[in-house]
């Protein structure tokens, strides 16, 4: 024994240390285990079937804000890092880079199918010709004769197609689109995108009605039926939620119709009541409220001015509405009101912040039933022979949109004008 103590250490085998290093059975076991479950973890990252085997949908959900429509190229924060300041004025027209196709002759050239003359425009479009092929007698307002007041003048009852939108000189660009604007020469959109009116019917003694249908480009069936089967002399209000707004807007133009932009603002029992996304707020800062204006301004081109969509909290605010109706008034639009809110300040605000305005004083909906749309028509008419003007405002539902084709065929015999909703506008200023 005491010789081996004396003897140094001697440095064991492999086999032997590997031997005096062996795991535990339950060590062993336990490291196994382990590893079963990093293995499994490992193949459910990297595996197809997540869920073994086991039946899965997969869905892809649309998200519908920012709403991009046809006249509007890039999205919202794309647009706000490159694009100058709102009113700048654009060189060129701003439709360049934006497919605006004429729809009024669709379907009426022969062989030429409509998905041929769809492809031909737009390959002259990309040619370099620059121009919008324009429907067969399309007017702007540049082209016709004026009053002293500036209106466009046209021959009585004359049928006529309005030039596509955008106008350039009325068309600077904005941080979500392009945006209506003065022009240089002191034009403004609501003469440049007015449906003209002959001299006879600004200065007849007969009683004006004018009518203001609204809900247009939401419902794209529906909406080709209100542009073409209401009289041209309607003017129609789009919605800037919809699709294909700027083609929408350009086909009711062809047809001689004068378009507004609807304008969603705060109504009594907001949010329950919501009238949709970017809706003009009470409690919201005026900055926060004019971005979103210059957002529903956007949607499209082509519109004299902008309508109200619910908004009776809203317009009862003098500090917030007052922002709004400034910058439409700077932008060289006109207003209507239609009428539904006893207390709106709008009309009463608007000439002082240099804006022009009107309200609507007939409901056309009701009950939604011909004969109520017939009843308010009725009503419409008494109160231009009273005031010598009246306007209506009212949704584009098939019912209204029948009442409104059968009244409008009697009116000559009843020796009433119906005319574009400007109209009201330039007859109070003569």
């Amino acid at each position: 024994m005491e010789n081996d103590l004396r003897q140094p250490l001697k440095r064991r085998s492999l086999p032997a240390r590997l031997l005096s290093t062996r795991p535990s059975a339950l060590r062993a076991t336990s490291l196994a285990f382990i590893t079963v479950l990093g293995g499994l973890a490992g193949w459910l990252v990297v595996s197809h079937e997540p869920y073994g085997g086991e039946p899965v949908v997969h869905m892809r959900i649309d998200t519908s804000d920012p709403i991009v429509t046809s006249s509007v190229k890039k999205p919202d924060g794309e647009a706000q890092q490159n694009a100058p300041t709102d009113d700048e004025a654009i060189s060129q027209d701003t439709g360049a880079d934006i497919p605006v196709v004429d729809l009024s002759e669709l379907g009426s050239r022969g062989e030429e199918t409509d998905l041929e003359r769809r492809r031909r425009q737009l390959a002259s479009r990309s040619s370099g010709s620059g121009e919008v092929e324009s429907p067969p007698g399309a007017l702007s307002v540049d082209d016709l004769a004026r009053s002293r007041d500036q209106q466009a003048l046209i021959p009585s009852r004359a049928s006529l197609a309005l030039v596509p939108a955008p106008v350039a000189k009325v068309t600077g660009k904005g941080p979500h689109g392009p945006l209506p604007r003065r022009a240089k020469d002191g034009s403004k959109p609501s003469t440049v995108y007015a449906r003209p009116v002959s001299r006879e019917h600004l200065a007849s003694d007969m009683p004006k009605v004018a009518l203001l249908i609204g809900g247009m480009g939401l419902n794209e069936g529906l909406t080709r039926t209100a542009i073409n089967r209401l009289p041209p002399e309607v003017s129609l209000g789009f919605a800037p939620y919809g699709e294909n707004l700027q083609q929408q807007a350009n086909e009711a133009r062809s047809r001689g119709h004068e378009l507004y932009v609807h304008l969603p603002m705060e109504p009594f029992g907001y949010p329950s009541i919501d009238p949709g996304p970017r809706t003009l707020l009470t409690s919201a800062p005026p900055q926060k409220n004019l971005d979103s204006l210059r957002w529903h301004l956007s949607r499209f081109a082509g519109y004299a001015g902008v309508t109200n969509y619910l908004g009776a909290q809203f317009a009862s605010n003098n500090d917030a509405i007052s922002p709004i109706l400034k910058e439409l008034g700077k932008r060289g639009l006109i207003y209507v009101d239609d009428g539904s809110k006893g207390l709106s300040r709008a009309t009463q605000l608007a000439g002082i912040l240099g804006l022009d305005a009107r309200s609507a004083v007939v409901d056309l909906d009701g009950d939604g039933s011909p004969a109520s749309v017939l009843a308010a028509l009725q009503k419409l008419e008494a109160q231009a022979r009273h005031s010598g003007m009246a306007i209506a405002t009212g949704s584009g539902l098939p019912a209204t949109i029948e009442a409104i084709d059968e009244w409008a065929q009697g009116l000559a015999g009843r020796n009433v004008l119906l005319v574009p909703v400007s109209a009201a506008f330039a007859a109070r200023r003569s």
